[in-house]
């Protein structure tokens, strides 16, 4: 779900990512990228990392940088008005779905960056960004990865 608009956003203490391990942050000579595993038994590419493959079971699994490009694989745009207690994320209407990444796993994830009065079609190329969701309790802008259109 969108972060909430909050006028601390652009004073934050620094930037911490929304979870350890799903995504590196960006720096100036990367653009940040999602953190996969790779199994040295069976090939099979995962997001998230994971210590064993779900395909072979095999604890054989390496850790790799994921593309930043893949395609829209299914994309829903929510519009329901009720927010559940306690929630402190952006309004609505907001679109998440899946992607299919080039090394053969699909994802759940966010999109940003399009019009929300229609899903994006399926096979849109789309690109992983990485934006604010919140301010945590301590002023430290917290970011999440999205995938915008391309």
């Amino acid at each position: 779900m969108p972060h909430k608009k909050n006028d601390q956003v652009g004073l934050a203490k620094k930037h911490i990512p929304i979870e350890e391990g799903l995504f590196t942050l960006p720096s100036p000579s990367d653009k940040g990228h999602l953190i996969g595993g790779k199994c040295n038994a069976c090939g099979k590419v995962v997001f998230p990392k994971r210590t064993s493959c779900p395909v072979c079971f095999a604890d054989l699994m390496d850790e790799v940088a994921l593309s930043t490009r893949g395609k829209v694989h299914s994309c829903t745009v929510f519009r329901y008005r009720r927010t559940p207690p306690g929630y402190e994320g952006g309004t609505l209407p907001y679109s998440y779905g899946y992607v299919a990444l080039p090394e053969g796993t699909a994802l759940l994830t966010w999109y940003t960056g399009f019009d929300l009065k229609e899903p994006l079609k399926v096979n849109t190329e789309v690109e992983m960004v990485i934006e604010p969701f919140r301010i945590d309790k301590d002023g430290n802008e917290v970011m999440t990865f999205k995938f915008r259109p391309v």
